[in-house]
């Protein structure tokens, strides 16, 4: 019988571990390609995203999240999502080969043709091994993927730093992807005992399609919402502004994208196995959430913070005029996180169709603020992004609480303790910055952030030692390293 509990925080610990040094890896690696490629190379990356992020999701078309979600998966399925993801794969490829031209010509950007058409290659190379991947999330074996993922990162990103060394300029980014990709693809062939033994089955296609054609559309839309930022700033502005922008939004990506990563393996994998118990799946839920709560609100204040010294130490003083909208997409990281685990919530309990409702509604309020700016410029159009981002969550809780009948005390009572301590360690560090003791960023961001660290954390096991507790235990290295 598996301990839920314990399969939860193992799989928390090393979900963790693999985003904390992903990012402190590829961190260093921005580092590098920061000093020495300008905002106008990272935007022209940055002008071909929608089209790899939508193409990911036409590969993968949900069958993955449906393989998960189902306990009683037959050969024939994995076999059958296995070929089409392959035959899907070629098919975009080609397609977005031919479409390089009109893509650069949208963009007024010549050099985008060869870019484009070889960094979607990515998603060709990934599609052999998503099934070998997606096995590892089923059996909670987050171990060996993490393991896996790190060595592929590793190599690709101390190519990276070669190549852009050599002034290979952009095509370091490129290729840093395609590298990537690769190695994980081998490795994990090599390593997996999974083999496509059963036979392509269009009924395995219609069983699977049910719940993953609601992932599917909500996926691509969000992918098209989510990416709309970057086509109308890089159709407005120059691309030296988007590439400020995208410095400011992969900045703020790095805690995202781990937070974020936690929550969407960690929630959907446990609280699927328990999605036929209303009441084991409510209680679960609420965990996540408490724990989320107490570790992002200050987390949030405290990014917001060190923004300036962040970016003028780690990325030098060309890219300051990303500070200002770095701040303002900090404050963001909220309804983002507590958006995914609500959505992740409502995909284990089986309900796809509600999910892909939810994101529509509250992608048509981004894309309905989207045009603004037009007029009001990058900073106030950025400010009202996010605005549309907490009315989003707002929508989020409403249609939760519906759903598993909590209340909503359950999602408001344990913001109080996080939001008071965060708004108190930031009023201290206020009065102590003002004092003008610390000189240079690197100092500034160690001084701030060990304070802000002490006051929240005395003042949590002082007032929410449950919290606190729960919050802890998640944390000790030495038990990632046990069976």
């Amino acid at each position: 019988m598996i301990d839920l509990k314990e399969k939860s925080i193992q799989t928390v610990r090393w979900t963790f571990l693999y985003q904390f040094a992903n990012y402190a890896i590829t961190f260093v690696l921005s580092i590098v390609l920061a000093r020495l490629i300008t905002p106008t190379e990272f935007g022209l990356t940055a002008m071909v995203a929608i089209f790899i992020s939508i193409a990911n999701i036409l590969i993968n078309s949900g069958f993955s999240s449906s393989l998960i979600r189902f306990k009683d998966s037959t050969p024939d399925d994995y076999s059958t999502v296995f070929y089409f993801n392959i035959f899907i794969s070629f098919f975009l490829y080609v397609l977005i080969f031919f479409s390089a031209p009109f893509i650069a010509d949208f963009y007024s950007q010549p050099e985008l043709i060869p870019i484009t058409r070889l960094i979607t290659l990515v998603f060709v190379i990934g599609s052999f091994s998503i099934i070998q991947n997606t096995i590892l999330i089923v059996d909670l074996n987050f171990k060996k993927q993490v393991i896996l993922s790190l060595i592929s990162l590793f190599i690709s990103v101390v190519v990276a730093i070669i190549l852009a060394l050599k002034n290979y300029g952009v095509y370091s980014i490129v290729w840093q992807t395609l590298i990537q990709t690769s190695v994980y693809c081998i490795l994990l062939w090599a390593t997996s005992k999974w083999r496509p033994v059963g036979r392509f089955n269009i009924k395995s296609i219609k069983k699977l399609w049910k719940f993953s054609s609601y992932v599917f559309f909500t996926g691509i839309f969000n992918s098209i919402a989510d990416n709309l930022d970057n086509i109308i700033i890089g159709k407005i502005f120059q691309s030296n502004t988007l590439g400020l922008f995208v410095r400011a939004k992969s900045t703020r990506g790095i805690p995202q994208n781990i937070m974020s990563s936690v929550l969407s393996t960690t929630t959907f994998s446990v609280l699927s196995k328990v999605n036929d118990n209303i009441e084991e799946f409510r209680i679960k839920h609420l965990q996540f959430y408490r724990i989320t709560i107490f570790f992002l609100i200050p987390f949030t204040i405290a990014f917001y913070w060190i923004c300036d010294d962040f970016i003028l130490f780690f990325y030098g003083d060309k890219w300051a005029q990303a500070i200002p909208l770095l701040k303002i997409l900090s404050i963001g990281l909220i309804p983002i996180i507590l958006g995914i685990l609500i959505s992740q919530s409502i995909m284990s309990f089986g309900d796809s169709k509600l999910q892909m409702q939810l994101s529509v509604v509250k992608r048509i309020i981004i894309i309905c603020i989207l045009p603004t700016g037009f007029i009001f410029g990058m900073e106030k159009f950025m400010i009202i992004f996010v605005v549309a981002q907490y009315i989003g969550l707002v929508i989020d809780f409403y249609f939760i609480r519906n759903k598993l009948s909590t209340l909503w005390m359950d999602y408001f009572k344990p913001i109080v303790h996080p939001l008071g301590f965060s708004i108190l360690f930031s009023i201290i560090l206020l009065s102590f910055k003002s004092l003008e003791i610390c000189e240079g960023y690197l100092i500034n961001i160690l001084v701030d952030t060990f304070i802000m660290l002490l006051i929240y954390m005395t003042l949590s096991f002082k007032f929410n030692n449950s919290e606190y507790r729960n919050f802890i235990q998640l944390i000790p290295l030495p038990k990632f390293f046990k069976k």
